[in-house]
C-alpha cells in the first residue's frame, strides 16, 4: 500500500491546532426540534417586500434576545475564572476556500433584524473580495453554525474560544408535525443544537436557552421583526 503525506500549513494549520484545543474542554450537546415554517413565510414576504433577510440573520437576531436575557450564558472561561460580557458579539462559522474561518457581527443584543443581516452580509462582502480586518475576526463571545440549507439534521461542534456555548442548526426539511387538536400536518422542521461548555453552566440553563429559541424562531413576527416596519 503506497501513502502520500502532506505537512499542514496555514489556515488548515491553525484550524487543526485551535480543535485541538477545544477538543480539552468539558462539552455536552443538548438539541430541540423547531418548526421553521412560520419563519420561512416570513423570510418570503420580506423578499417579496426587497427586505430579504438570510437564515443566518434570523438565528443571529433570536440568539441577541435570549443571550440579553440570559446574561450568564454570554461568557468564557480562562483560567480558574469566568468571564462575563456586557455585549453579545456573535461568531459566525463560514466556510470559504482557505477553510473555516469565523467572522463576528458585534453587538447582536442591541441592533434590530434588519440591522443584524446589513453587517452579516457585509463581512460575507468583504470575506469573499478577502478584505476581512481584525475587527471582523475577533471579539467572538458565542459561537454560530448554520447549515440550514444542507441535507445534515444534527451535528455536535466543538467549543471555541473556551466560549460557553456554540450553536448549530441543521438542514429544513418537510415532516409530517403534529400540530393544535392533534392533527397531522406537514411542516418545515429543522434541529437546534447547543453545545454547552460543562466548566461554566449545567444542563438546564442550557435547555432552556433551547427553548426561548424555539420560541423566538416559531414566532418570528412576533419577536424579530421590527413592529415599525
Amino acid at each position: 500500500m503506497n501513502e502520500r503525506r502532506e505537512k499542514m500549513t496555514g489556515m488548515r494549520k491553525i484550524i487543526a491546532d485551535n480543535m485541538r484545543v477545544s477538543a480539552q474542554i468539558p462539552q455536552a450537546l443538548g438539541a430541540l426540534r423547531i418548526d421553521m415554517t412560520a419563519l420561512l413565510s416570513c423570510s418570503e414576504k420580506l423578499k417579496a417586500e426587497g427586505r430579504g433577510v438570510s437564515m443566518t440573520s434570523f438565528l443571529l437576531a433570536a440568539l441577541g434576545q435570549v443571550l440579553r436575557e440570559n446574561p450568564s450564558l454570554n461568557s468564557r472561561f480562562e483560567g480558574d475564572e469566568v468571564i462575563y460580557y456586557d455585549e453579545v458579539n456573535a461568531g459566525v462559522a463560514v466556510a470559504n476556500d482557505a477553510g473555516l474561518m469565523i467572522v463576528v457581527v458585534k453587538g447582536i443584543d442591541r441592533k434590530d433584524l434588519f440591522t443584524i443581516d446589513t453587517e452579516f452580509k457585509g463581512l460575507m462582502q468583504r470575506l469573499r473580495a478577502k478584505k476581512l480586518r481584525m475587527e471582523d475576526i475577533t471579539g467572538s463571545t458565542v459561537t454560530l453554525s448554520n447549515l440550514s440549507k444542507e441535507k445534515l439534521q444534527m451535528f455536535s461542534s466543538l467549543i471555541t474560544n473556551q466560549e460557553c456555548l456554540i450553536v448549530g442548526m441543521g438542514g429544513v426539511g418537510k415532516e409530517p408535525v403534529v400540530i393544535a387538536d392533534d392533527q397531522i400536518a406537514v411542516r418545515s422542521v429543522a434541529n437546534l443544537m447547543v453545545n454547552m461548555n460543562h466548566i461554566i453552566i449545567d444542563g438546564m440553563p442550557a435547555a432552556r436557552f433551547l427553548e426561548m429559541m424555539q420560541e423566538r424562531l416559531e414566532h418570528p413576527a412576533e419577536f424579530l421583526v421590527p413592529s415599525t416596519l
